[in-house]
């Protein structure tokens, strides 16, 4: 089973104002298999505060930077660093483009709330998309969003991931 969240993007370029989704329950499980995704869900391609840069020429798109800067395509720039580390809300930004391949999405932006217990035995995401490729060029990969968690007790052997996507070679 999977639990979409979607982030809310205006589309203006003042990104303060866009935001991901907020859970507040008493307890919560993502069993085994479960999901609980913003993944795919920020900024599209070329697209928010660490925006790859766009290829020309041939070259790489850059990618996208977050929680860190982005991957740097074949003589393109990565996006810079954003986000705050102790406040995570923040959406993920997309790779930058490369001729007609677009840059993957960024992750979105999950804030979970539970004041008793959350297991989590399956999945929690907010991972950004893989640019895409060709045989000769490649776009730059989406970063990941955020994932925020306050809980009483978190218990389990599942995973939680805000990965970037890759530019493929």
């Amino acid at each position: 089973t999977t639990l979409r969240l979607v982030s809310f993007n205006n589309g203006d370029t003042d990104f303060t104002n866009d935001y991901g989704v907020t859970l507040q329950v008493d307890n919560l499980t993502v069993a085994t298999g479960g999901v609980v995704t913003a993944s795919g869900q920020g900024y599209g391609a070329a697209a928010g505060p660490g925006k790859g840069a766009n290829a020309t020429n041939q070259n790489g798109g850059g990618g996208a930077g977050h929680g860190g800067t982005g991957g740097t395509g074949s003589g393109t720039a990565g996006g810079v660093a954003y986000g705050d580390v102790y406040s995570p809300i923040a959406l993920g930004s997309g790779g930058g483009n490369n001729g007609g391949l677009l840059g993957g999405v960024g992750g979105g932006a999950i804030r979970l709330i539970v004041s008793g217990t959350l297991q989590v035995y399956g999945t929690i995401s907010a991972n950004g998309l893989n640019g895409g490729t060709t045989a000769n060029t490649a776009s730059g990969g989406g970063s990941g969003g955020s994932i925020w968690i306050s809980a009483g007790t978190l218990t389990g052997n599942g995973s939680i991931q805000a990965n970037g996507g890759s530019g493929p070679q």
